[in-house]
Protein backbone atom coordinates (compact mmCIF):
# COMPACT_ATOMS: atom_id res chain seq x y z
CA UNK A 1 0.00 0.00 0.00
CA UNK A 2 2.75 2.46 0.92
CA UNK A 3 4.52 1.77 -2.39
CA UNK A 4 1.34 2.66 -4.29
CA UNK A 5 0.91 5.83 -2.25
CA UNK A 6 4.51 6.81 -2.87
CA UNK A 7 3.93 6.40 -6.60
CA UNK A 8 0.86 8.66 -6.45
CA UNK A 9 2.70 11.35 -4.50
CA UNK A 10 5.48 11.49 -7.07
CA UNK A 11 3.53 11.21 -10.30
CA UNK A 12 0.06 12.66 -9.69
CA UNK A 13 0.71 15.12 -6.89
CA UNK A 14 -2.44 13.82 -5.22
CA UNK A 15 -2.83 15.72 -1.90
CA UNK A 16 -4.81 12.92 -0.23
CA UNK A 17 -2.20 10.37 -1.24
CA UNK A 18 0.57 12.66 0.02
CA UNK A 19 -1.12 13.04 3.39
CA UNK A 20 -1.78 9.31 3.77
CA UNK A 21 1.79 8.54 2.81
CA UNK A 22 3.07 11.11 5.34
CA UNK A 23 0.85 9.60 8.03
CA UNK A 24 2.08 6.08 7.36
CA UNK A 25 5.67 7.22 7.67
CA UNK A 26 4.97 9.32 10.74
CA UNK A 27 2.97 6.66 12.59
CA UNK A 28 5.51 3.94 11.91
CA UNK A 29 6.62 4.36 15.52
CA UNK A 30 3.26 4.44 17.32
CA UNK A 31 4.72 5.41 20.69
CA UNK A 32 6.00 8.70 19.32
CA UNK A 33 2.47 9.84 18.52
CA UNK A 34 1.76 9.81 22.25
CA UNK A 35 4.84 11.89 23.00
CA UNK A 36 4.89 13.94 26.19
CA UNK A 37 6.27 16.82 24.15
CA UNK A 38 3.67 18.92 22.34
CA UNK A 39 6.08 19.91 19.58
CA UNK A 40 6.79 16.24 18.80
CA UNK A 41 3.08 15.43 18.88
CA UNK A 42 2.36 18.26 16.44
CA UNK A 43 5.17 17.06 14.19
CA UNK A 44 3.98 13.45 14.21
CA UNK A 45 0.20 13.79 14.14
CA UNK A 46 -0.69 17.23 12.73
CA UNK A 47 2.14 18.16 10.37
CA UNK A 48 1.42 15.30 7.92
CA UNK A 49 -1.76 17.24 7.12
CA UNK A 50 -0.53 20.82 7.45
CA UNK A 51 2.63 20.37 5.39
CA UNK A 52 0.47 19.43 2.39
CA UNK A 53 -2.54 21.70 2.91
CA UNK A 54 -0.58 24.77 4.09
CA UNK A 55 2.66 24.37 2.08
CA UNK A 56 5.61 26.67 2.70
CA UNK A 57 6.04 29.39 0.13
CA UNK A 58 2.30 29.83 -0.32
CA UNK A 59 0.02 32.70 0.65
CA UNK A 60 1.01 32.45 4.32
CA UNK A 61 4.12 31.68 6.33
CA UNK A 62 4.23 29.44 9.37
CA UNK A 63 5.90 29.95 12.73
CA UNK A 64 6.06 27.41 15.53
CA UNK A 65 6.66 27.17 19.25
CA UNK A 66 7.97 30.20 21.14
CA UNK A 67 7.01 32.63 18.35
CA UNK A 68 4.89 35.41 19.80
CA UNK A 69 2.05 37.18 18.05
CA UNK A 70 3.24 40.21 16.14
CA UNK A 71 3.03 43.17 18.49
CA UNK A 72 2.72 41.24 21.77
CA UNK A 73 5.60 39.22 23.21
CA UNK A 74 3.35 37.81 25.97
CA UNK A 75 1.05 35.91 23.59
CA UNK A 76 2.65 32.77 22.16
CA UNK A 77 0.42 30.27 20.34
CA UNK A 78 1.79 26.81 19.59
CA UNK A 79 1.70 27.62 15.91
CA UNK A 80 0.59 30.49 13.71
CA UNK A 81 0.16 31.43 10.07
CA UNK A 82 0.82 34.99 8.92
CA UNK A 83 0.81 36.98 5.70
CA UNK A 84 2.62 40.13 4.66
CA UNK A 85 0.36 42.79 3.17
CA UNK A 86 2.28 45.76 1.92
CA UNK A 87 4.88 46.46 4.57
CA UNK A 88 2.83 44.96 7.44
CA UNK A 89 2.67 41.34 8.58
CA UNK A 90 -0.63 40.14 10.05
CA UNK A 91 -1.44 36.94 11.93
CA UNK A 92 -4.51 35.19 10.50
CA UNK A 93 -4.56 31.67 11.96
CA UNK A 94 -3.31 30.17 15.24
CA UNK A 95 -3.17 26.70 16.78
CA UNK A 96 -3.24 25.78 20.46
CA UNK A 97 -2.52 22.09 21.04
CA UNK A 98 -2.45 19.85 24.09
CA UNK A 99 -0.78 16.47 23.71
CA UNK A 100 -2.76 13.24 24.35
CA UNK A 101 -3.32 12.39 28.01
CA UNK A 102 -2.32 15.89 29.09
CA UNK A 103 -3.66 16.85 32.52
CA UNK A 104 -3.62 20.54 31.59
CA UNK A 105 -6.86 22.32 30.78
CA UNK A 106 -7.71 23.26 27.23
CA UNK A 107 -6.50 26.49 25.66
CA UNK A 108 -9.82 27.94 24.47
CA UNK A 109 -9.64 30.99 26.75
CA UNK A 110 -5.98 31.60 25.88
CA UNK A 111 -6.76 31.32 22.19
CA UNK A 112 -9.71 33.74 22.48
CA UNK A 113 -7.41 36.38 23.98
CA UNK A 114 -4.92 35.84 21.18
CA UNK A 115 -7.61 36.16 18.51
CA UNK A 116 -8.87 39.38 20.10
CA UNK A 117 -5.38 40.84 19.96
CA UNK A 118 -5.03 39.83 16.30
CA UNK A 119 -8.28 41.60 15.47
CA UNK A 120 -7.36 44.72 17.45
CA UNK A 121 -4.05 44.99 15.62
CA UNK A 122 -5.83 44.76 12.27
CA UNK A 123 -8.24 47.51 13.28
CA UNK A 124 -5.30 49.67 14.40
CA UNK A 125 -3.96 49.26 10.87
CA UNK A 126 -7.22 50.34 9.21
CA UNK A 127 -8.53 46.87 8.32
CA UNK A 128 -12.33 46.94 8.29
CA UNK A 129 -14.39 43.91 9.36
CA UNK A 130 -11.40 41.70 10.22
CA UNK A 131 -11.90 37.95 10.68
CA UNK A 132 -9.35 35.56 12.18
CA UNK A 133 -9.27 31.83 12.86
CA UNK A 134 -8.05 29.61 15.67
CA UNK A 135 -7.77 25.87 16.23
CA UNK A 136 -7.80 24.25 19.67
CA UNK A 137 -6.64 20.67 20.03
CA UNK A 138 -6.98 18.40 23.06
CA UNK A 139 -5.12 15.25 22.14
CA UNK A 140 -6.60 13.92 18.91
CA UNK A 141 -9.77 16.07 19.04
CA UNK A 142 -9.68 19.49 17.37
CA UNK A 143 -12.15 22.37 17.07
CA UNK A 144 -11.94 25.23 14.57
CA UNK A 145 -13.09 28.71 15.62
CA UNK A 146 -13.78 31.95 13.82
CA UNK A 147 -13.68 35.35 15.54
CA UNK A 148 -14.99 38.67 14.28
CA UNK A 149 -15.81 42.05 15.76
CA UNK A 150 -19.58 42.61 15.67
CA UNK A 151 -19.59 45.91 17.62
CA UNK A 152 -16.99 48.06 19.39
CA UNK A 153 -15.25 45.77 21.92
CA UNK A 154 -17.75 42.98 21.21
CA UNK A 155 -16.00 39.89 19.84
CA UNK A 156 -17.99 36.98 18.43
CA UNK A 157 -16.31 33.57 18.70
CA UNK A 158 -17.99 30.77 16.75
CA UNK A 159 -17.02 27.11 16.48
CA UNK A 160 -17.29 26.35 12.77
CA UNK A 161 -16.25 22.69 12.66
CA UNK A 162 -14.38 19.85 14.35
CA UNK A 163 -11.91 17.26 13.13
CA UNK A 164 -9.90 14.37 14.52
CA UNK A 165 -6.39 13.05 14.11
CA UNK A 166 -5.65 9.33 13.69
CA UNK A 167 -4.63 7.55 16.89
CA UNK A 168 -2.69 4.85 15.02
CA UNK A 169 -2.23 3.34 11.56
CA UNK A 170 -5.45 1.39 12.21
CA UNK A 171 -7.34 4.68 12.52
CA UNK A 172 -6.30 6.38 9.29
CA UNK A 173 -9.84 6.45 7.90
CA UNK A 174 -10.58 9.52 10.08
CA UNK A 175 -8.19 11.39 7.79
CA UNK A 176 -10.84 11.24 5.07
CA UNK A 177 -12.98 13.68 7.08
CA UNK A 178 -10.06 15.66 8.52
CA UNK A 179 -8.62 16.53 5.11
CA UNK A 180 -11.78 18.34 3.87
CA UNK A 181 -12.03 20.20 7.19
CA UNK A 182 -8.48 21.49 6.91
CA UNK A 183 -8.85 22.28 3.21
CA UNK A 184 -11.89 24.39 4.09
CA UNK A 185 -9.92 26.14 6.85
CA UNK A 186 -7.12 26.88 4.40
CA UNK A 187 -9.63 28.32 1.93
CA UNK A 188 -11.32 30.49 4.57
CA UNK A 189 -8.03 31.82 5.88
CA UNK A 190 -6.61 32.57 2.43
CA UNK A 191 -9.83 34.30 1.46
CA UNK A 192 -9.45 36.53 4.50
CA UNK A 193 -5.88 37.33 3.49
CA UNK A 194 -7.11 38.39 0.04
CA UNK A 195 -9.93 40.49 1.53
CA UNK A 196 -7.52 42.20 3.90
CA UNK A 197 -5.13 42.93 1.04
CA UNK A 198 -7.90 44.48 -1.05
CA UNK A 199 -9.12 46.41 1.98
CA UNK A 200 -5.73 47.96 2.67
CA UNK A 201 -4.99 48.70 -0.99
CA UNK A 202 -8.35 50.39 -1.35
CA UNK A 203 -7.78 52.53 1.76
CA UNK A 204 -4.33 53.56 0.54
CA UNK A 205 -5.67 54.62 -2.85
CA UNK A 206 -8.27 56.96 -1.37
Amino acid sequence: MDIALEHLTKDNKNPVAKIMYNLLNSYDNAESVYSKDESLFIGRALDPFLNVIFPTGGTMTRDGHFTFLIGNSDLKPDMKYSAKIGSIVFDFLIFEVKRPNSAAKGDLFKMSLELQFMINRMIDNNVSKPVVYGVVGQGFDFDVYKMELVAPLVYLLIKVRSFYLPRSTYDLTVALTTIPALLKLQQLTCNQVYKTRRNIMSAESE
